[in-house]
């Protein structure tokens, strides 16, 4: 199943603006830590010019790739988008800088899942109003937020947008252990579409 891009209007041209801002960000930590992109494209056993496909929008930038290359660089997500958002508030710490620490992207990846969901039921929308808003078909976040499909930078991007969110907001305030406890609680509520 490949990616579907974020849906028409402002909420996209927003989405895609984020996009821009993060991959200049992140190939500016790499220029300042002289880190090039074919060498680690080489470490990580990728192909290369991936990471320059992913970062211009040409392939769908996958969320546990993207965590990698923060790790291949020693960087924690926080620290990372504190430099990209650099004016915005700070939240309290959280513990996911102890996956981070680990690198162990398959808990990281649970953890943004499961953020992403929080943030969702806690701005008061159901899956399908999301799913209408980025303009995606009915189910199809649900395959995101189950690991059915991959979750991309964009998928997080256009989920974060569409509840209204900045993506600072979102991954300043990334707490893996407080989206666990929420993910233990669901009770598929949001799966029931939203009355009209």
């Amino acid at each position: 199943m490949t990616e579907r891009p974020p849906g028409s209007g402002s909420r996209s041209a927003e989405t895609l603006a984020d996009f821009s801002v993060i991959g200049i960000a992140l190939r500016e930590v790499l220029r300042r830590d002289r880190v090039r992109m074919k060498d680690l494209e080489k470490e990580q056993g990728w192909y290369t010019g991936i990471i320059s496909a992913w970062l211009r929008g040409a392939i769908a930038l996958p969320a546990d790739r993207f965590f990698e290359i923060l790790a291949a660089i020693n960087l924690g997500t926080h620290e990372f988008f504190r430099i990209v958002y650099p004016m915005e508030e700070v939240p309290e710490r959280s513990n996911s800088e102890h996956f981070e620490a680990q690198g162990d992207m398959e808990n990281l990846t649970t953890c943004l899942r499961l953020h992403l969901r929080h943030a969702i039921r806690s701005r008061g929308y159901k899956q399908l109003q999301v799913e209408r808003i980025v303009g995606w078909t009915p189910r199809y976040l649900s395959t995101i937020l189950s690991g059915r499909q991959p979750l991309s930078l964009l998928h997080c991007l256009a989920i974060v947008r569409a509840v209204g969110l900045t993506p600072a907001q979102f991954f300043l305030s990334l707490d893996c252990e407080r989206a666990q406890d929420d993910g233990e609680q669901d009770d598929g509520e949001d799966e029931k579409p939203a009355e009209s």
